[in-house]
């Protein structure tokens, strides 16, 4: 393990998500140095210390692991690439101990995994997936990369989720169902059979009720 292996940052610090990343961080014994605040037009949040902004990070090494604790996926990726032109070398990934997580699964930097998850065996992650707490996520699951998965969503097995995704707190997947990039699944639905890219469906059982998104929060991947 190197010297900053157990030290992280947390970069862009608006949303009030930023505390159940401090909690998964507290959990795993891992040090939060700073919290970078890279949106002068909204307050931080309350209880945040030390906070810097963009003009004060000449004195960090740029080798301390990055987490940025946002849900939007189109604001995640947009937080990554300044990461990188701010000459940061890495996104750390962050999964609370609490979380059960298969062996045999595996998944790519900037890995946010919250408290009670259970992901299966044989599943596949790309780069800047967040799973909120008490997700179950079944065997042989695969996904792009900047998905997020809402609070306690069940994801059952073979499935696959496209870049961009967002799939809503208590949303079920059911086994085999293909979901495309930068779809809105709406809370407590049922997904039956395969979306299309750029689709919201919602209800029991899903239904599309438009195509041609952007994305959540209207920003894509």
């Amino acid at each position: 393990m190197n010297s900053s292996a157990n030290k992280y940052l947390l970069f862009g610090v608006a949303s009030p998500y930023v505390f159940e990343v401090i909690e998964s961080a507290k959990r795993a014994h891992i040090e939060i140095v700073g919290f970078i605040h890279n949106r002068p037009d909204i307050e931080v949040p309350e209880g945040l210390s030390p906070v810097f902004n963009l003009e004060q990070l000449d004195s960090f090494n740029r080798g301390i692991p990055v987490i940025i604790p946002l849900i939007t996926p189109g604001y995640r990726k947009k937080v990554e690439t300044q990461v990188y032109e701010l000459g940061f070398k890495t996104c750390g990934n962050l999964i609370d101990p609490t979380a059960i997580m298969a062996t045999s699964s595996h998944w790519q930097e900037g890995f946010q995994v919250n408290a009670g998850v259970v992901i299966g065996a044989n599943c596949t992650f790309g780069r800047q997936v967040q799973v909120n707490r008490s997700t179950s996520i079944g065997h042989d699951v695969t996904t792009g990369d900047f998905v997020s998965f809402g609070p306690a969503s069940v994801i059952c097995g073979t499935c696959e989720i496209g870049t961009g995704t967002f799939i809503g707190a208590g949303a079920v997947v059911l086994p085999e169902v293909t979901i495309g990039k930068n779809c809105v699944i709406g809370a407590g639905s049922v997904v039956t059979a395969d979306v299309s890219d750029y689709t919201l469906v919602v209800g029991n059982p899903a239904k599309v009720v438009k195509t041609k998104i952007k994305g959540y929060n209207d920003i894509s991947v």
